[in-house]
């Protein structure tokens, strides 16, 4: 087990989209989306991820990308998400 502060240990696969080929995205189950502690240095990561998503303020996800909500359009179908 990784602990990565008092109340946050994480032992579970991270479920990346396509680790194999260098997506390390999060999938929408995996354990590291909102398990996220705000800390001091929250401010010196900055406010966006890699891409430029917007951290989750109250439960960031863990990891370098912010966990992103798959889009629907106006028919029902999911947009692609990067």
């Amino acid at each position: 087990a990784e602990t990565i502060n008092d109340t946050c240990i994480k032992t579970d696969a991270p479920l990346f989209v396509d680790a194999a080929n260098g997506d390390y995205r999060l999938q929408a189950e995996s354990p590291l989306v909102k398990a996220g502690v705000l800390t001091a240095s929250y401010g010196a990561m900055g406010l966006t991820d890699l891409i430029g998503t917007p951290h989750n303020a109250k439960k960031p996800s863990i990891g370098c990308y912010e966990y992103r909500e798959p889009k629907l359009d106006r028919t029902g179908l999911m947009l692609l998400v990067r």
